[in-house]
């Protein structure tokens, strides 16, 4: 009948006035309130089997955030549209304060000036200012609030390329729940030495998005690792006694029959020193920024 083909996750049934009333939720409705720019949360993209990689942000062995390569020219063809919608057209529609939410996909402006896709994270009232997580870089800032525009439709059809990854086959050492400081600072460490790049490979078998990441580091004071040789970072917590590693699990092996397959050719369209300003601002601005942007 018509009540059993209506969609209860979207109408709030009340019955406590004499006459029952049927209504949209509370949440459908404030989402409607956005306007007609409101767009569901981003999906996060789907990891390849391999590929060359940024390394974007290190939280620990069990959450790193990844950019692959194979995505990077839709990325910026995609902000170059949002560069004509929102600055060169002002088409961006305001968000309402009060509608504000943490989860809430939008577009904000970073320190090269440019428009990009976020997510809140946290917001500070007092101070109206919103902690934004740049979704395709993996930056953070502090954002004005009435600088935030209402993300387009048409720009949400892109998943997240600022991918959760983590490392495979590693537990932490004894009965503890946090992974340690010391661990953490090398793994920061060595992803610096490689300059953020690397080569991930998909190990299935051990959860959703866990990887074995190689890199290429460069030399170190009294370090083995030589220049040109790519080392199984998994392996390397482990060796160094920063980690354990699972019981049963087989290190991972560098397949380079797939390390040169399918090596994008970026281009852009457009003025091509914007294509290179956006690619330095990109590699100057892999840090956590804690000023806030107006």
């Amino acid at each position: 009948n018509l009540l059993q083909s209506l969609n209860w996750s979207l109408l709030q049934f009340d019955a406590a006035e004499r006459d029952p009333i049927l209504k949209l939720s509370l949440e459908t409705e404030s989402n409607l309130l956005l306007g007609p720019h409101f767009v569901l949360p981003l999906h996060n993209e789907r990891m390849f089997k391999a590929g060359w990689v940024n390394v974007l942000e290190v939280a620990s062995p069990e959450l790193m955030y990844v950019q692959m390569d194979g995505m990077l020219d839709q990325v910026w063809r995609m902000e170059e549209e949002m560069e004509q919608f929102y600055t060169q057209e002002m088409a961006g529609q305001e968000i309402v304060p009060e509608k504000l939410s943490v989860g809430l996909a939008v577009s904000a402006v970073y320190r090269d000036t440019a428009w990009h896709r976020g997510r809140v994270v946290a917001i500070e009232e007092e101070r109206e200012v919103a902690e934004i997580f740049y979704v395709d870089h993996g930056w953070r800032a502090l954002v004005k609030m009435d600088t935030l525009r209402c993300l387009d439709s048409q720009f949400s059809r892109l998943a997240e390329q600022a991918v959760p990854v983590k490392l495979s086959g590693l537990r932490r050492l004894g009965d503890v729940k946090q992974w340690s400081c010391g661990l953490v600072r090398e793994l920061k460490e060595i992803v610096k030495r490689a300059e953020g790049r690397g080569w991930i490979q998909v190990r299935e078998e051990d959860g959703e998005n866990a990887v074995d990441l190689f890199m290429k580091l460069a030399p170190r004071h009294g370090s083995k690792w030589g220049p040109g040789k790519m080392i199984l970072i998994n392996q390397t917590l482990v060796g160094q006694g920063l980690a354990a590693a699972k019981p049963g699990h087989l290190a991972g092996v560098l397949d380079r029959s797939l390390m040169w397959e399918g090596i994008p050719v970026v281009t852009k369209s457009g003025n091509s020193d914007s294509a290179l300003q956006k690619l330095v601002w990109t590699s100057l601005a892999r840090f956590r920024q804690t000023d806030v942007l107006v």
